[in-house]
């Protein structure tokens, strides 16, 4: 099974002036995600949603208010709504499904309380950094290859370029060398929605304009 896509580059060279700060150790972190897997559909709204999922991780329960009520997919869409507007990107949703970046939803996520700020990883080295403190989102292509997890439940940059995506990282182990992902197409992908992309992977990912955005709670 597969899903909606959506993630479109945008980047800002003021971005560079917010790089996250090297972490003093690197360890292997898995970040805890509980909530119901989100469902994207169809929707090219994979930045509303892996904020969204990013926001139901333990590790940003404060960031959801006393009750700490997970988001929903409404709330998702709701991220992704506003991101079209705060984007540069040309139309916005409704009525037109344009998608978004990484960027426009974590400036949403601080328009609705969310977040108090965000941060940007560049490159391999800084995403280790930054994955020590929290999860974080990130949107880079997509290729058919990723559609579907092997047996091993890793996915693949192969196959045809079939656009842009926004999902959650929700650990990195150094000794296996892999990054543990939670998508947004429901818990019937991968693993509970989740997957494996090996370092080397993630790294040509990366180089191709890929980003990562580190959101701060509020």
């Amino acid at each position: 099974m597969s899903g909606g896509l959506g993630r479109v580059v945008e980047h800002d060279d003021r971005s560079r002036r917010f790089a996250v700060k090297p972490a003093p150790v690197l360890r292997t972190v898995l970040w805890r995600h509980n909530a119901p897997v989100l469902d994207q559909k169809d929707l090219g709204a994979c930045t509303g949603f892996a904020l969204a999922q990013l926001l139901n991780t333990q590790a940003f329960a404060k960031s959801r208010g006393a009750a700490g009520a997970y988001l929903s997919e409404s709330n998702a869409l709701s991220l992704y709504e506003m991101a079209t507007v705060l984007d540069d990107i040309p139309g916005a949703y409704p009525p037109i499904d344009t998608g978004s970046s990484g960027l426009a939803v974590c400036k949403a996520g601080v328009a609705q309380g969310y977040l108090a700020s965000y941060r940007h990883a560049f490159g391999f080295e800084q995403f280790l950094s930054a994955i020590q403190r929290g999860p974080v989102i990130v949107g880079t292509d997509w290729f058919t290859g990723m559609e579907e997890t092997g047996a091993d439940f890793f996915i693949r940059p192969d196959g045809e370029l079939i656009g842009g995506h926004e999902y959650l990282v929700l650990g990195a182990n150094l000794h296996g060398e892999y990054v543990t992902i939670l998508n947004s197409w429901s818990a019937g992908w991968g693993s509970g929605g989740r997957a494996r992309i090996s370092f080397a992977d993630f790294k040509t990912l990366l180089a191709r304009e890929g980003d990562v955005t580190v959101p701060v709670g509020a």
